[in-house]
């Protein structure tokens, strides 16, 4: 009987390393690499100097094996922004898909992704892709494996066609990313590309769907930088226009045929640290915006519209993470739906001004919203919570 089971056991042994060999095979993968730092504006000769990224391996369908399609990616960093070129070769170049749709929709067309995990802490990142129609998408992730896509930043990327495929260059700004203040230039990486046609994702390193997790799972890149001279303040100025025009009424002289009317606001953003940023908005606009689809609601129930101003939304997932509901569920936004805070401005016309600082420092994520009413009094709210570990 011990023969017996000595033998099992030693059978087993052997299987799983023969296993583990197979598998180190396909998804061994380097977990770290250089950017190549420029000083100056970045030149065609730079990207033959920095570090060629090749070994893609598949995410699905088949988990591990090396993709179908060669993919190349490069990493520049300068003083002001992260610089990455991918080219995404294809043997059939007429049979890439790029559809063009708004901002932020998916599509069935061919992606390239970018995951940056700027803080370094494994759990929150940021999300760039472009297809092949040079449509953008972005979303925020935290806690490892859940997104917000109403996250909006401002980055550049630029697509074309190859005569071996096609390709993709990304520029993200550091002002559009947050840093820890102690930040020794490493911060976690992948490059992911989706092949519509062969319904297969490939990715650099692996990001398995085996695993729990995604923003863990990144690679390192090392010598990420921002420099001091990073633009640190950010305006973004709105206005409205309306004009009522009525016939005159005899006799009622406090009648005007011609009521213009002009609305202006405005939001601001300033980088205090690379880990604190101030965030301010003077009479914020709560009409809709441009996001905004137009829809007919024949229902008993009111339309929702997603909020998309990013005073409102940047951070929420911080302060509310524990109120975050499945994702078959309406979203946490809904918890504080900050377009029906226009009431607050019913009891007068005087303006109404919010704030609001965020930081996370160690393991303490602090938060704080207040509005001011100057004719109606004050009123606010903040939240203060430690992230768990």
């Amino acid at each position: 009987m011990r023969r017996i089971l000595a033998a099992l056991v030693s059978a087993l042994v052997t299987c799983g390393t023969a296993r583990a060999q197979t598998t180190g095979a396909t998804t061994n993968v380097a977990k770290s690499v250089h950017a190549h730092v420029v000083t100056g504006p970045v030149a065609e000769t730079d990207w033959q100097k920095a570090e060629l990224l090749t070994a893609f391996v598949q995410r699905e369908p088949s988990e591990g094996t090396p993709a179908t399609y060669e993919t190349e990616a490069r990493v520049i960093a300068d003083g002001a922004a992260l610089h990455v070129v991918v080219d995404a070769k294809d043997p059939d170049p007429d049979k890439i898909v790029g559809y063009l749709t708004r901002r932020d929709e998916d599509s069935q067309s061919d992606w390239i992704h970018l995951f940056i995990d700027s803080y370094h802490d494994r759990r929150t990142g940021y999300q760039f892709a472009v297809n092949a129609a040079g449509v953008k998408r972005d979303s925020y992730w935290y806690n490892d494996d859940n997104n917000d896509d109403s996250w909006d930043a401002v980055w550049d990327a630029n697509v074309s066609r190859t005569p071996s495929g096609w390709r993709a260059e990304f520029r993200i700004p550091y002002s559009q990313l947050r840093f820890s203040s102690g930040s020794d230039g490493k911060v976690g990486f992948a490059v992911l590309r989706y092949v519509p046609r062969l319904n297969e994702t490939s990715s650099w390193p692996l990001i398995a769907r085996s695993r729990n997790g995604l923003i863990s799972q990144l690679a390192e890149l090392d010598d990420v930088s921002p420099s001091g001279s990073t633009k640190r303040l950010e305006l973004s100025p709105y206005s409205v226009a309306t004009t009522v025009t009525q016939p005159a009424e005899t006799g009622n002289p406090l009648r005007k045929t011609f009521n213009p009317n002009v609305t202006v606001g405005l939001d601001l953003k300033y980088a205090v640290t690379p880990a604190l940023s101030l965030t301010a908005t003077v009479n914020p606009d709560f009409g809709q915006v441009e996001a905004d689809p137009a829809v007919v609601n024949l229902s008993a129930f009111e339309t929702f519209f997603q909020e998309r101003r990013p005073f409102f939304i940047e951070g929420l997932q911080r302060r509310l993470h524990s109120l975050l509901l499945p994702p078959y569920r309406p979203p946490a936004a809904r918890v504080t739906f900050a377009r029906r805070w226009r009431v607050l401005r019913s009891a007068g016309p005087n303006h109404n001004r919010w704030r609001r600082e965020a930081d996370r420092a160690g393991r303490q994520v602090f938060g704080r919203l207040s509005c001011r009413r100057h004719a109606g009094g004050i009123c606010g709210r903040g939240i203060r919570q430690r992230s768990p570990p």
